[in-house]
């Protein structure tokens, strides 16, 4: 297990998380800032690429390269209808 791998991915995801709720606030501010927002979504994805470069055990495999992005497009999901729901 490598804890470099445990801990990027922990970080892609909150990372993923914030900038998402970000994206939603930007577009409600201004449709401009919401598209440039959407270029920050890279970060995460880059992260989540250097936890699978890092992966060493059976456990840092599938929490890098399933678990986070499952939770990841569950929490987009919910935080994007979470938003326009309550407009």
């Amino acid at each position: 297990m490598s804890g470099k791998s445990i801990t990027f991915s922990i970080l892609s995801l909150i990372t993923f998380i914030g900038i998402i709720i970000g994206i939603v606030f930007l577009f409600k501010l201004h449709f401009v800032l919401g598209i440039v927002g959407i270029f920050l979504i890279f970060i995460p994805i880059k992260l989540n690429r250097k936890a699978v470069e890092e992966v060493d055990g059976l456990f840092d495999k599938v929490l890098a390269k399933y678990v986070v992005p499952v939770v990841a497009l569950i929490g987009v999901i919910f935080i994007v209808l979470l938003f326009t729901l309550w407009i």
